[in-house]
């Protein structure tokens, strides 16, 4: 029998619209998970296939289900699961992917014995429709200056302390609703620490009905807009060109134009070494690496 405790250490937040066609996988690699201090707080976001039949047929006293009336959105739908937990930390899942079974573990783990990490992912398994392994940069620093081009986590298998968002008045933007969890680290990036677990530690589902697939061009642009904002964080204005070398930095891709790639990527360092607001010598190896061999 597993008793629950009033201040579980992880509370695992799963928003859900129509995911009935994985669901039950997702749900299971998280009861059966080695580290069982949790609770499951999955909150639906007005589905309207079976998803809220499947999620109730589940009688282990971990899980609790909220409904929204209404589709809000992915980034209201995870607030309200982050204003309603009681974990410690906040363990995020998608109703596609796969946790393994050593996740929690792993991840509570190296929190506990890294008090200065706020953010926590890991490397992932992809499956579906492509077989690959995605890694990601371990060191804080690279991390944070990654984030000037792109997102350096994968999402579902992050792990937060909860009290990133009361200390520091953070939550997930719904002007974003395909890019959310790309701004949140936006916002935290001055105000903590940020890892990645080098091991496998999800299953991350590729698929034709994911909003990654199905709305990739709403998604590139509001990935441009949490770019700007960060450019304007370093006090530049970037004309059209110069953002337009940026976005198609940010999609791995070298832009023909070799000098104003190279003039821009000066006005970047620059401005950083002025303000600071990115780790400095992180970033000038970061825009080094573009003009010699860029790949991400």
């Amino acid at each position: 029998m597993i008793h629950l405790k009033n201040n579980p250490t992880v509370t695992v937040a799963m928003p859900v619209y129509n995911g009935s066609m994985y669901i039950r996988e997702s749900i299971e690699s998280i009861l059966s998970q080695t580290f069982s201090d949790f609770e499951f707080l999955i909150v639906d976001d007005g589905s309207i296939d079976n998803s809220v039949e499947i999620i109730k047929a589940y009688k282990d006293l971990r899980i609790t289900l909220i409904c929204n009336t209404t589709n809000l959105g992915t980034s209201a739908t995870l607030n309200k699961a982050i204003a309603n937990a009681s974990g410690t930390y906040i363990a995020i899942m998608h109703c596609d992917d796969i946790s393994l079974p050593n996740r929690l573990e792993h991840q509570v783990l190296f929190m506990e014995k890294n008090s200065h990490i706020g953010v926590c992912g890991s490397s992932v398994q992809i499956f579906g429709q492509r077989d690959q392994v995605w890694c990601y940069e371990t060191d804080s620093e690279d991390i944070k200056c990654k984030l000037l081009f792109r997102s350096a986590f994968v999402h579902p298998v992050v792990i937060m302390r909860k009290s990133l968002f009361s200390d520091y008045n953070v939550s997930y933007n719904t002007l974003y609703r395909y890019t959310e969890d790309y701004d949140l680290w936006r916002q935290l990036l001055s105000y903590t620490h940020f890892a990645n677990i080098p091991d496998i530690l999800l299953k991350y589902r590729i698929h034709s009905h994911q909003a990654t697939m199905k709305y990739n061009y709403e998604q590139q642009v509001e990935a441009g807009m949490i770019r700007l904002e960060q450019i304007h964080a370093l006090g530049i204005s970037p004309t059209e060109e110069e953002f337009e070398i940026h976005q198609t930095l940010s999609n791995g891709i070298l832009p023909n134009n070799q000098e104003l790639t190279q003039l821009w990527l000066q006005k970047l360092e620059n401005a950083n070494n002025h303000l600071g607001y990115y780790p400095k010598q992180a970033l000038t190896k970061l825009l080094s690496e573009f003009t010699t061999k860029h790949m991400w």
